[in-house]
């Protein structure tokens, strides 16, 4: 006789370490000292079988780094931990923290609902982009712009305080970008070798000592002054215009499939009524 989990009923992760504390649905164990979190039963989908994790460091100069996890690849959605990460960040004081400045760095997928949470709920003051002079990573810039417009219609207050061209290779099109949706450039990364290689092995090159530290000093100072501000997001048609058409596709006449096509030697002649009438 075949069956399934569901015949079995919901089962849930079980694990211990840390101080362990729950909220809602949710159980949380935190570590303020080396430990270790350990599974001994892992649950079925039809429970819960997958684990958020949020890391938080304390560093030099009165920096502190923060992760927000997930569940693995392939197990769950990304935008969830974001949310779970939030909600654990409110019952920590995250809106009382006495910090200079809060950083957020996101993915700009704001289509999902876990990534646009800090638009959607005011928990930023302002936006800082980061694009390149690609197609796809001004649609990404493009889709936040048009969040937080649809946001603050709706009584948000959350702007766009400029945009940071990243690996500018001088082809102009991220400026274009911004001078149409009506937003500043507050710094233009070089696309250099030296950079590269310095991030890739995540080396600080914002520094005094680099060549690359006044560039950062003066990005920063921007970051900081930068008003937020109403985007003017584009439409399709706007965001493609600042390509080549060549590069876009426009040049290309669009043709569409036959049966024959998608279906190969599967395809079969379909009766159909054909009525010929005179207009006469």
């Amino acid at each position: 006789e075949e069956s399934n989990i569901s015949d079995f009923g919901p089962a849930y992760i079980v694990a211990t370490g840390g101080t362990v504390t729950t909220s809602g649905d949710y159980k949380i164990h935190t570590f303020t000292s080396s430990g270790t979190f350990t599974v001994s039963e892992v649950g079925n989908p039809a429970g819960s079988n997958s684990v958020d994790y949020m890391v938080v460091a304390g560093g030099g100069g009165g920096v502190f780094a923060m992760e927000l996890g997930g569940p693995e690849v392939g197990r769950g959605c990304g935008g969830r931990g974001i949310i779970h990460g939030f909600e654990l960040l409110e019952k920590l004081g995250f809106h009382d923290w006495d910090f200079d400045y809060v950083l957020l760095d996101f993915l700009g997928d704001v289509v999902c609902g876990g990534f646009g949470l800090p638009i959607a709920r005011d928990m930023a003051q302002k936006v800082i982009l980061v694009a390149s002079n690609d197609l796809q990573s001004l649609y990404v810039a493009n889709n936040v712009c048009s969040a937080v417009e649809y946001f603050r219609k709706l009584g948000g207050n959350v702007g766009v305080a400029g945009l940071v061209i990243n690996k500018d290779d001088g082809s102009g099109e991220a400026a274009a970008f911004a001078k149409v949706a009506d937003i500043p450039v507050l710094a233009s990364i070089p696309q250099d070798d030296d950079l590269r290689k310095k991030s890739a092995n995540y080396q600080i090159v914002g520094t005094s000592k680099s060549q690359w530290g006044d560039l950062f000093t003066e990005l920063a100072e921007a970051v900081a002054g930068a008003p937020p501000m109403r985007p003017k997001p584009l439409d399709p048609d706007g965001l493609l215009n600042l390509f080549d058409s060549k590069e876009t596709g426009g040049d290309y006449t669009l043709v569409p499939a036959t049966d024959v096509d998608m279906r190969g030697k599967n395809a079969k002649p379909k009766v159909s009524l054909e009525v010929v009438y005179d207009e006469a």
